[in-house]
């Protein structure tokens, strides 16, 4: 559709009826979204060709849409009001079908006496004649009901409690402000007068003469009656002999082990006797293994028994009088 103070004003009038997306507003109208955008966007330059007269006022389009989503929102504000009042209302239906409004008169009869009573069914129908579907009214929630109070009546339905926080945040450090406390006079006092330094005067040479007993007095008699000697018992004074240490015997050197015999190989050198017997079992080709010790269990149960072979008990090969041969 092209540009026109109609088709401007069409796409205000379906937004303010609820149709709270401009685009799909602009498409009722058929109008492509690209083209509304470039609309608003030349609106907003100031393009006196895009200057419409909407509500009985004059201004331009991008002006005149956003008038008209107010006005949406206020209806949706009126209808949630409308509902915290009157409560929900909910269509019946039974198996996917609408369940009808039945009429007073009617309750009780047939289908076929109503019609000959009556001459029309049983439903009850509104002023256009459309029979009227069941409802199922809930109550608004109280949650609703107490914000729709609040908003409307603070000063009855407002929250009452109030807090108060006066801070002052410096460098990540919190502090809260509070009354500095009254200073207490502080008195002068005068200053001190100069202390003199101290002088050292030697004296020695008057105390030559001085003993500790002059200046600390006599000792009293507890005291001097306590410089006695104690004499150690006798056996502890017996013990007080000198423990000889045990005499060490001298150390004899070991003499040092003779040096295997060794034998001169031509072609390896210098070699020791168990070298020179395994060189030779390789050269035979023969295994060098260790010897091994005759098992003493495989020994005992390996050897013939006498007794097996007693011409007795095997025979010559035939089967005696009155015997059976087992296979």
């Amino acid at each position: 559709m092209k540009k026109s103070q109609t088709t401007l004003t069409a796409i205000c009038d379906l937004i303010a009826a609820g149709c709270l997306s401009q685009a799909e507003a602009a498409r009722r109208c058929d109008v492509s979204v690209a083209t509304y955008w470039s609309w608003i966007s030349q609106s907003q330059k100031g393009n006196l060709d895009f200057v419409i007269a909407y509500c009985e006022e004059s201004m331009t389009f991008h002006e005149a849409v956003k008038l008209a989503r107010k006005i949406a929102l206020h209806d949706v504000l009126g209808k949630y009001e409308q509902r915290m009042h009157e409560g929900t209302r909910e269509k019946v239906f039974f198996q996917g079908r609408p369940q009808w409004k039945e009429r007073e008169d009617c309750a009780g009869l047939d289908d076929q006496t109503v019609m000959l009573l009556f001459g029309t069914d049983r439903w009850e129908r509104d002023a256009n004649g459309q029979r009227i579907q069941l409802e199922i009214v809930h109550a608004p929630p109280i949650a609703g009901v107490i914000k729709l109070l609040e908003a409307n009546f603070p000063k009855q339905y407002g929250q009452k409690s109030t807090v108060d926080i006066n801070q002052r945040i410096n460098l990540g450090v919190t502090t809260i402000s509070r009354q500095p406390k009254p200073s207490l006079p502080v008195e002068i006092l005068p200053p001190l007068p100069a202390i003199s330094a101290p002088t050292v005067t030697d004296d020695v040479g008057d105390n030559d003469g001085d003993d500790l007993s002059e200046l600390l007095g006599e000792e009293p008699q507890d005291i001097q009656a306590a410089y006695v000697e104690i004499e150690q018992p006798a056996d502890i004074q017996a013990a007080d002999v000198e423990i000889e240490e045990p005499k060490k015997d001298p150390m004899v050197s070991q003499p040092a082990p003779a040096p295997a015999p060794t034998i001169v190989n031509p072609r390896f050198g210098a070699l020791t006797p168990e070298q020179a017997a395994i060189l030779g079992r390789l050269r035979a080709n023969i295994p060098v293994t260790a010897p091994q010790q005759p098992n003493a269990i495989v020994g005992k149960f390996s050897a013939v028994d006498p007794d097996d072979t007693d011409a007795r008990r095997v025979g010559m090969g035939g089967i005696p009088k009155g015997g059976s041969k087992i296979v």
